[in-house]
């Protein structure tokens, strides 16, 4: 008999595939144990376009962000708030889950207050180096607090100086779980097997991420890069540069001349991200937490340009971690120009040893267990 066949999860996760993801690879897991996993999102965010696919119940409470919104929007704001708690708290009441694990998005504020209003057991998982505002609320609301980077509400602290968040943050039941990573990222080969021949090879492969929704000042730079690096005839690339940007982004190529080739190719999205990463030798992206996540446990060296307007500057805060180890490089994108990166993909041909040097420094910063963590943790709350 499976003792966990009359447990359930509720995972509140949403807006984008940052959160979206790693909740999934929860849910799978959870899944596996033989617990029964519902999803509680917003019809704005991915979730309402993805978790349907997977089979996973899924169920709205109608909540947004309040950055760049207009002043009316801002004074109607608590309204706003109080009727997604009344919303989040009826669909609580309809599922009765055994936990309630909230993952990031919108829809985890209104989720947590409602679940700690009806005494349902509450765990939160902060992917960022720094916390986000509305783990910061839930924290103490919240029996378990799971980290991706080690002291991420810490970092916070000390950027407010705040000695109330100080004390809301004491305690002991703030762990560090790392990021939760799709099952094919973890089955990459390791750096040694992959590397093992690149130090023979005339050319560095040069993986360029923008995003999913691509960006522009990547794409601009890439190929300005191409056109007068000195040493162009090294690097074969493999650009993903957004759905909605892949003619602009080829046509920036082909003003600077460079063609489409076997050796130069561009994307609007990657499928299998498994599959570029084994590829690559260096990375070149933005520092979302899955994606410094993905690369520290794949083991390759990356060259991060932090998305500049991020709250709290928490992708830089996230590519220091990795720099820090040696593993990572770190540019701002206000000093990002072609003789900048040049520089740094210089040291790659200059001394390929340096590739697997750093994809095994990268290695150390990997938490590949944390989808298991995560739902050992849900797993004890639902026995609580």
């Amino acid at each position: 008999m499976n003792m966990a066949a009359d447990k359930k999860v509720l995972i509140m996760a949403g807006g984008t595939g940052g959160h979206i993801f790693p909740a999934l690879s929860i849910a799978r897991q959870l899944q596996s144990l033989g617990v029964e996993v519902e999803w509680l999102g917003t019809l704005k965010g991915m979730e309402s376009a993805l978790i349907p696919q997977t089979g996973i119940p899924i169920h709205y409470i109608s909540v947004s962000g309040l950055r760049g919104k207009s002043f009316l929007t801002k004074v109607l704001s608590p309204f706003v708030i109080v009727i997604a708690i009344v919303q989040a708290i009826g669909k609580i009441l309809k599922t009765k889950p055994s936990c309630v694990l909230g993952m990031g998005g919108f829809v985890t504020g209104p989720g947590g207050v409602a679940a700690w209003l009806l005494r349902k057991p509450l765990l939160i998982h902060e992917q960022n180096a720094i916390a986000g505002f509305s783990n910061q609320l839930l924290y103490p609301m919240a029996s378990v607090v799971m980290e991706g980077f080690a002291g991420a509400f810490n970092r916070k602290q000390e950027i407010t100086k705040s000695s109330l968040l100080k004390h809301f943050y004491s305690g002991d039941k703030t762990v560090h779980t790392g990021n939760p990573l799709r099952q094919e990222i973890l089955s990459c080969p390791s750096p040694a097997q992959r590397f093992s021949d690149s130090a023979n090879t005339d050319r560095i492969k040069l993986l360029v991420l923008g995003g999913s929704r691509g960006a522009l000042a990547i794409n601009r730079l890439m190929p300005e890069l191409l056109k007068d690096f000195p040493a162009a005839e090294s690097i074969e690339l493999w650009h993903q540069c957004g759905k909605q940007n892949l003619q602009t982004c080829k046509a920036y190529y082909a003003e600077l001349g460079i063609e489409e080739n076997q050796n130069c190719r561009i994307a609007a999205f990657i499928d299998d991200m498994a599959e570029a990463y084994c590829w690559a030798d260096v990375v070149i992206c933005r520092a979302g937490a899955s994606t410094v996540a993905e690369i520290a446990a794949v083991g390759v060296p990356a060259v991060f340009i932090p998305f500049p307007f991020a709250v709290d500057d928490h992708q830089t805060a996230n590519a220091i971690i990795m720099q820090k180890l040696g593993a990572a490089w770190l540019i701002q994108q206000q000093e990002l120009s072609p003789e900048r990166l040049g520089s740094v993909l210089m040291q790659f041909i200059e001394d390929k040893t340096l590739i697997l040097k750093a994809a095994l420094l990268a290695q150390q910063a990997a938490k590949t267990d944390a989808t298991e963590q995560a739902a050992k943790y849900c797993m004890e709350a639902c026995y609580a």
